[in-house]
């Protein structure tokens, strides 16, 4: 083999208990750096809960649980009678949980119409959860015929609003003089779980035990796939979608999913009582206005994770926790090597604080606890610096996430950057190891991130 492709290149770090290795090998490991901190602001979930008009709207595509309005795509009025329809998102979607006009939350009955005595019966919703042979909404369609049989939307989840005329009398009390604004709350799209698939290995071990998953559920046909904002499941799921990262069903390794989602499901205790899952994502993104890079990235975030390529070529992630290393690095695998402490000057800061999605004040980002970056000179005079990580659904996953993040962010820490052989590849799929280096006096445990 040349020498010129014998090498692999790793960048690793030294606090003074342990140690980090990032590792970049060719295509094989997914990595954030301390940019990730630093990086341009991505949308606040609250952006995508108005209403939208554009010749040419983006469709958007949710996991997990969303508070979303959609993009206006008609809106006509006869009679006396407004009717308007939104376009909510792409893929089936799950259980609606909250109609809302003008971010008020509304009671709708089997119907369709708005229960609450405030509007008179005048106000109907009806929605359609983007089936892919879903009808069109004949409500609509028998008071504006220009909206024929044919608006099936199919494939998109939408929303019809219909407001009737009602006395003069009651006008400012069900309209308050302005056209209703809708959004919703809702699941999502569903995602495939190969635990529950009963043709699909779970688990082998190489030497004939295998444990299969048990259910209905087959990757190759959605409709037997059930909701889950599990971060395991939405990260895999969005990265084989065709309208998420499009890597491709048949190139996840979905036994390394079933471990990562059965670690996601872990209950962890809340601080203010009761239990959470450990891992869960909530995301909403645009199609045309995002790049599916940088979607991705924010789902790893999410948990603290990390992915990789094996060496069959197959997706694999692993969410954030603790393994024991059990691959050995030393000198003779190392053919060059250089020394740094601490970030970079433009990423150094004392404090930062993590921005997640609080559904307590509906659905919207929320700060979540200051967290302080250790060995830092605390600057009363500078703020923390904020770590966007919309896709987190609660405080507790939040702060387990930032304390990583401020660890990252030690100024004591040292970063080695190692020219290696190709023993360095003992490590892809591993996020843990070893270095016991006599030159540099180093032997202790270091992070794959």
């Amino acid at each position: 083999m040349p020498q010129a492709i014998a090498g692999v290149l790793f960048k690793w770090g030294l606090s003074k208990l342990a140690a980090t290795i990032i590792a970049h090998v060719v295509t094989f490991a997914i990595t954030f750096g301390l940019s990730q901190l630093f990086k341009p602001g991505r949308p606040k979930p609250e952006d995508g809960q108005i209403e939208t008009r554009a010749a040419v709207g983006s469709r958007k595509k949710n996991w997990g649980i969303v508070h979303t309005s959609g993009q206006v795509s008609f809106e006509a009025s006869k009679n006396g009678t407004l009717g308007k329809v939104l376009t909510l998102g792409t893929g089936h979607e799950n259980e609606i949980l909250e109609h809302r006009l003008h971010d008020e939350v509304v009671n709708v009955d089997g119907s369709g119409t708005i229960s609450d005595a405030s509007f008179k019966g005048a106000v109907h919703i009806i929605t359609r959860p983007g089936d892919p042979n879903q009808s069109a909404i004949g409500e609509l369609t028998a008071i504006f015929p220009e909206w024929t049989a044919d608006h099936r939307q199919r494939g998109c989840a939408h929303a019809a609003i219909i407001c009737e005329p009602v006395d003069q009398k009651d006008f400012n009390t069900v309209y308050n003089g302005r056209v209703p604004e809708y959004s919703q709350v809702r699941k999502g799209c569903s995602c495939y779980d190969p635990r529950h698939d009963s043709t699909a290995v779970i688990y082998d071990d190489g030497e004939g035990f295998v444990v299969m998953g048990t259910g209905p559920q087959r990757v190759d046909d959605p409709t037997t796939w059930t909701w889950s904002d599990n971060w395991a499941l939405v990260t895999a799921n969005y990265w084989a979608d065709s309208d998420g990262y499009g890597g491709g069903y048949d190139n996840v390794n979905w036994t390394n999913i079933a471990i990562e989602a059965a670690v996601s499901d872990d209950l962890v205790p809340a601080a203010v009582g009761g239990t959470v899952a450990r891992w869960r994502c909530w995301a909403s993104y645009s199609l045309v206005n995002e790049d599916r890079k940088d979607v991705f990235a924010d789902m790893l975030k999410a948990a603290d994770g990390w992915a990789f390529q094996d060496a069959n070529g197959k997706l694999n992630i692993q969410a954030g926790r603790w393994e024991e290393p059990d691959v050995t690095i030393n000198d003779d695998a190392i053919k060059a090597l250089s020394v740094e402490q601490g970030p970079t000057t433009r990423h150094r800061t004392s404090a930062i604080k993590v921005l997640y999605t609080e559904s307590a004040i509906g659905y919207r980002q929320q700060e979540a606890t200051t967290l302080t970056v250790p060995n830092s000179d605390a600057d009363p005079n500078s703020d923390p610096q904020s770590l966007p990580a919309n896709y987190i659904p609660h405080h507790n996953q939040a702060i387990r996430v930032g304390y990583r993040h401020a660890e990252s962010l030690d100024p004591d820490r040292w970063h080695l950057t190692a020219l290696m052989d190709l023993r360095a590849l003992d490590l892809l799929g591993r996020r843990f190891c070893r270095l016991d280096t006599e030159v540099m006096g180093i032997a202790a445990w270091f992070e794959i991130k």
